[in-house]
Protein backbone atom coordinates (compact mmCIF):
# COMPACT_ATOMS: atom_id res chain seq x y z
CA UNK A 1 0.00 0.00 0.00
CA UNK A 2 2.90 2.99 0.33
CA UNK A 3 4.43 1.70 -2.37
CA UNK A 4 1.38 2.80 -4.25
CA UNK A 5 1.86 6.08 -2.61
CA UNK A 6 5.60 6.30 -2.81
CA UNK A 7 6.77 5.50 -5.66
CA UNK A 8 5.05 8.27 -7.76
CA UNK A 9 6.02 10.95 -5.58
CA UNK A 10 9.83 9.38 -6.23
CA UNK A 11 8.96 8.98 -10.06
CA UNK A 12 8.30 13.06 -9.87
CA UNK A 13 11.01 13.62 -8.52
CA UNK A 14 13.51 11.23 -10.64
CA UNK A 15 12.17 13.21 -13.55
CA UNK A 16 12.64 16.48 -12.38
CA UNK A 17 16.43 15.95 -11.62
CA UNK A 18 16.73 13.83 -15.20
CA UNK A 19 15.24 17.18 -17.13
CA UNK A 20 16.82 19.83 -14.55
CA UNK A 21 20.22 18.36 -13.85
CA UNK A 22 20.69 16.39 -17.12
CA UNK A 23 19.17 18.14 -19.25
CA UNK A 24 16.81 15.24 -20.72
CA UNK A 25 13.91 15.72 -22.44
CA UNK A 26 10.74 14.63 -21.32
CA UNK A 27 10.38 11.95 -23.64
CA UNK A 28 13.98 10.32 -22.75
CA UNK A 29 12.23 10.64 -19.00
CA UNK A 30 9.63 8.95 -19.86
CA UNK A 31 10.82 6.16 -21.79
CA UNK A 32 13.72 5.58 -19.13
CA UNK A 33 11.01 5.40 -16.52
CA UNK A 34 8.40 3.73 -18.27
CA UNK A 35 5.73 6.23 -18.15
CA UNK A 36 4.43 8.80 -20.60
CA UNK A 37 5.85 12.05 -21.50
CA UNK A 38 2.65 14.03 -20.38
CA UNK A 39 3.21 12.62 -17.12
CA UNK A 40 6.54 13.48 -16.62
CA UNK A 41 5.21 17.24 -17.76
CA UNK A 42 2.99 16.87 -15.09
CA UNK A 43 5.64 15.64 -12.77
CA UNK A 44 8.03 18.70 -13.83
CA UNK A 45 5.51 21.16 -13.18
CA UNK A 46 4.03 19.76 -9.98
CA UNK A 47 0.71 19.02 -10.95
CA UNK A 48 0.73 15.31 -9.52
CA UNK A 49 1.96 13.82 -6.02
CA UNK A 50 2.25 17.16 -4.90
CA UNK A 51 1.85 16.60 -0.73
CA UNK A 52 4.27 13.43 -0.66
CA UNK A 53 7.14 15.26 -3.15
CA UNK A 54 7.08 18.00 -0.55
CA UNK A 55 7.83 15.42 2.34
CA UNK A 56 10.16 14.27 0.44
CA UNK A 57 12.04 16.90 -0.18
CA UNK A 58 12.05 18.03 3.60
CA UNK A 59 14.46 14.68 4.22
CA UNK A 60 17.79 15.18 3.83
CA UNK A 61 18.65 11.48 3.52
CA UNK A 62 15.42 10.89 1.28
CA UNK A 63 16.94 13.58 -1.00
CA UNK A 64 20.36 11.52 -1.15
CA UNK A 65 18.67 8.45 -2.49
CA UNK A 66 16.30 10.16 -5.05
CA UNK A 67 19.49 11.99 -6.04
CA UNK A 68 21.06 8.64 -6.55
CA UNK A 69 18.30 6.99 -7.92
CA UNK A 70 18.49 9.73 -10.58
CA UNK A 71 22.12 8.89 -11.26
CA UNK A 72 21.50 5.76 -12.06
CA UNK A 73 18.42 6.41 -14.09
CA UNK A 74 20.58 8.44 -16.48
CA UNK A 75 23.56 6.33 -16.52
CA UNK A 76 21.36 3.48 -17.79
CA UNK A 77 22.10 1.00 -14.74
CA UNK A 78 20.36 -1.91 -14.34
CA UNK A 79 16.57 -2.62 -12.97
CA UNK A 80 17.87 -4.47 -10.82
CA UNK A 81 20.34 -1.89 -9.10
CA UNK A 82 17.40 0.97 -9.50
CA UNK A 83 14.72 -1.70 -7.49
CA UNK A 84 17.37 -1.80 -4.72
CA UNK A 85 17.65 1.92 -4.03
CA UNK A 86 13.56 2.36 -4.56
CA UNK A 87 13.47 -0.15 -1.66
CA UNK A 88 15.84 2.26 0.31
CA UNK A 89 13.87 4.84 -0.36
CA UNK A 90 10.24 3.14 0.45
CA UNK A 91 12.10 1.47 3.87
CA UNK A 92 13.43 5.72 4.69
CA UNK A 93 9.52 7.00 4.11
CA UNK A 94 8.17 4.55 6.46
CA UNK A 95 10.96 4.42 9.05
CA UNK A 96 10.66 8.30 9.23
CA UNK A 97 6.76 8.27 9.38
CA UNK A 98 6.10 10.66 6.29
CA UNK A 99 3.27 8.66 5.50
CA UNK A 100 1.97 8.47 9.06
CA UNK A 101 1.93 12.41 9.19
CA UNK A 102 0.14 13.25 5.64
CA UNK A 103 -2.30 11.13 6.99
CA UNK A 104 -3.23 13.08 9.96
CA UNK A 105 -2.73 16.02 8.16
CA UNK A 106 -5.66 15.40 5.57
CA UNK A 107 -7.84 13.77 8.32
CA UNK A 108 -7.38 17.00 10.05
CA UNK A 109 -7.80 18.97 6.63
CA UNK A 110 -10.82 16.64 5.78
CA UNK A 111 -12.08 17.79 9.55
CA UNK A 112 -12.05 21.20 9.41
CA UNK A 113 -13.82 21.77 5.75
CA UNK A 114 -16.26 19.70 7.70
CA UNK A 115 -16.71 22.59 10.42
CA UNK A 116 -16.60 25.40 7.29
CA UNK A 117 -19.48 23.42 5.73
CA UNK A 118 -17.60 20.89 3.18
CA UNK A 119 -15.90 23.70 1.45
CA UNK A 120 -12.60 22.90 0.65
CA UNK A 121 -9.08 24.31 2.32
CA UNK A 122 -7.46 27.14 0.26
CA UNK A 123 -4.41 25.55 -0.98
CA UNK A 124 -5.75 21.62 0.09
CA UNK A 125 -5.07 19.10 -2.88
CA UNK A 126 -8.26 17.51 -1.85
Amino acid sequence: MAAKLIVPAVRALVAVRLVERYGMTQVEVARRLGTSQPAVSYYVHSKRGRALVEALTRDEVTQGLIDRLADLVYRGRSPEELHLVLCEICRRVRASGMLAQLARGRAIGRALAAELGGRPLKGSDE
